[in-house]
């Protein structure tokens, strides 16, 4: 899967404003998901709760950025994921 930081630059280009904290909240919850202070498998389902939770918590802008990470981990997963990832870091510098 890509790194967090390209799911967060993809967001901030396509308008998504939200701040680093409340991205890696969401982040987290999507990929490292609990009920019941459990920790569940990295499945479908997960993710349409995780949308949901994001819009319940963090509105329109969460419920967006939610769907997006759900999207570039299905599309740019594996190996493409970490060539994004890798030149993502390349022009940072």
């Amino acid at each position: 899967m890509p790194s967090w930081r390209v799911h967060r630059r993809v967001a901030r280009s396509f308008g998504i404003d939200l701040d680093e904290e409340t991205m890696r909240r969401i982040d987290s919850m999507l990929d490292f998901p609990e009920a019941f202070g459990f920790r569940l498998k990295h499945k479908a389902l997960h993710n349409w709760l995780g949308v949901l939770e994001a819009y319940l918590k963090h509105g329109d802008k969460g419920m967006e950025y939610a769907l997006l990470h759900v999207w570039i981990n299905k599309e740019f997963g594996g190996k493409l994921g970490k060539l994004l990832d890798r030149l993502l870091k390349m022009t940072e510098r």
